[in-house]
């Protein structure tokens, strides 16, 4: 008995495209049984195919081209074909597309029904022709995919100039818990050596513009003005690099890249004398009291200091402190940092920076002074800061008289103290020619010559009586005008997060703040209009009061 092979039978396929019903027919095997027009048709009745002749689909099969016929119009089939999803991220830079399966007698998608409806939604940039193959190759159905991406522009830069060295240094970056300086970490001094590259110049990228699904340009813009490599004493340019020439300190001055002649020294007592350098200094050590270090860069002192004088064209660290016992003096151009300043008079072109505590010194600075460490105290003593103060406790529990001065420069108020004092001065002058002239004029002579003589005298008192009233005339408007100009920085304040004790007197320019016998807790203190406010601090939530944080933006 034959047996029948169905694997060798006939088929066919009914499907949707171009909104026509198509069939193609796959002839049999050898062994196998044709397609037959009854079961077309019956299949057509199914899907809801409308009727097509019979002979149409017995020509059909005889033919078995294995090649898709159109048979009849079939808007209706649509509804049973593979859908196309596209959504379109806002910014209409990303289109997602998800492409639905076909039901029974459904047509597939083609590479190109996509384009069309991409083409009806007006996408036309950024298309993955590649991802639109792969998803009809593999057919996969229901799995969303980005069907078109635009592009961000990209904004270019010129060239820049990159520094292989800290630029930076005299900002004490590096803080430990609780915000505190770690001047062990903290260096001024930056040695190179010869031949050492020390800056290079880095070319420009160039903008790329970019574009949304849409074909809308975006223009991308090029930041920054071209960098020119520039260098000073002792380095040179050499194939768009800064190189070195000596051994020696590397800074960056007004952006030209120098390198300083450096001196280090253990200590300077009486084996080195007093150093007047121009450069920069390390002193591993201490100096001794008594003598003198002036330089015209940075000076980095790496052990307590105490009677000696210091004086830096550019910043001072004292990696440990002084204790100046009233006589030691610091003056710097830049900022000075140090672990803790007793009984010394420090005046800073920059910022004053302190670790731990301030203890009846004189201190000036047209910057900020900036308490930092677990104690940030400052106890006695006078500082005049132009902008803000920053620590824990100011005074202590016996009163110690503490001066602040807030929001002026140092200079200006200096020279109206000193006008002030040259006032007084001559006032008292003027009392004591007034005296004088009482007294010659209770003198009687005893003869012509005597009387000669107190005549004399009480010209010369006249003369000098109006000199002086003039200086003290011209004194007196000159005080007037600098105090109308003593106007303190609305951005000056002080932060004390813990104390202000009682004996501490607070002015800011010339309108004093008196300090309360319980003394002030936990406050920001700063000056709005004629008002000088006291605003609590919490230093769970450290906010400024409103006025201040807006002068900080």
């Amino acid at each position: 008995m034959e047996t029948h092979d169905h694997q060798n039978d006939g088929k066919f396929d009914l499907f949707y495209k171009d909104g026509y019903a198509h069939l193609v027919v796959y002839p049999p095997g050898e062994k196998g049984l044709p397609v037959y027009p009854e079961e077309v048709r019956s299949r057509m009745k199914l899907l809801g195919i409308p009727r097509v002749r019979i002979q149409t689909l017995i020509e059909i099969i005889e033919t078995g081209a294995s090649l898709p016929v159109r048979l009849v119009e079939w808007p209706e089939g649509v509804l049973l074909s593979s859908q196309l999803t596209i959504t379109v991220s806002d910014d209409s830079m990303e289109a997602e597309a998800v492409i639905s399966a076909p039901k029974p007698g459904g047509g597939e998608l083609s590479v190109r029904d996509v384009f069309h409806e991409l083409d009806k939604r007006g996408i036309c940039s950024g298309i993955d022709e590649r991802m639109i193959n792969r998803v009809l190759s593999e057919r996969m159905y229901g799995t969303p995919f980005l069907i078109a991406t635009g592009k961000q522009p990209v904004s270019g830069r010129e060239s820049i100039i990159e520094f292989n060295f800290e630029t930076e240094r005299h900002k004490p970056f590096q803080e430990l818990q609780y915000g505190r300086i770690n001047l062990k970490e903290l260096n001024f001094i930056q040695n190179c050596q010869v031949g050492d590259i020390l800056a290079e110049l880095k070319p420009a990228v160039p903008a790329e513009n970019g574009f949304d699904i849409f074909g809308k340009r975006y223009e991308a813009e090029t930041q920054g003005e071209p960098a020119q490599l520039r260098c000073g004493r002792n380095a040179r340019i050499e194939a768009n690099r800064i190189i070195a020439e000596i051994k020696g300190n590397v800074i960056l001055n007004k952006g030209i890249v120098e390198v300083e002649e450096l001196v280090t020294v253990e200590n300077i007592d009486y084996e080195t004398g007093n150093i007047d350098f121009d450069g920069s200094v390390e002193v591993k050590g201490t100096i001794a009291d008594g003598f003198t270090l002036k330089a015209t860069g940075d000076i980095q002192i790496g052990k307590a200091i105490g009677r000696s004088f210091v004086d830096a064209g550019r910043s001072v660290i004292l990696k440990a402190g002084v204790n100046g016992d009233k006589e030691g003096k610091i003056h710097c151009g830049g900022n000075l940092l140090s672990r803790y300043i007793e009984s010394c008079s420090v005046s800073s072109e920059g910022d004053i920076f302190v670790e731990e505590v301030v203890m009846n010194s004189q201190l000036d600075t047209p910057g900020s002074l900036i308490l930092t460490g677990n104690r940030a105290e400052l106890i006695g003593g006078l500082a005049i800061v132009g902008k803000k103060i920053l620590c824990r406790k100011i005074g202590n529990l016996y009163d110690a008289k503490t001066i602040l001065i807030l929001g002026i420069e140092p200079k200006l108020i200096e020279n109206f103290q000193l006008l002030k004092k040259a006032l007084e001065n001559s006032r008292e002058r003027l009392d004591k020619l007034d005296e004088q002239r009482i007294q010659l004029k209770t003198v009687k002579p005893a003869d012509r010559e005597g009387a000669v003589k107190i005549l004399k005298a009480l010209d010369q008192i006249e003369a000098d009586t109006q000199k002086v009233a003039s200086d003290i005339s011209a004194r007196a408007k000159e005080l007037q005008i600098l105090r109308e100009r003593i106007q303190p920085d609305p951005k000056s304040y002080i932060l004390a997060e813990d104390r202000v004790y009682s004996g501490t007197r607070i002015s800011f320019g010339l309108q004093d703040h008196p300090v309360p016998d319980k003394g002030i807790s936990s406050s920001v203190i700063y000056r709005k209009g004629r008002d000088i406010l006291e605003v609590g601090y919490n230093r769970a939530r450290p906010e400024l009061p409103e006025e201040l944080e807006q002068h900080d933006k």
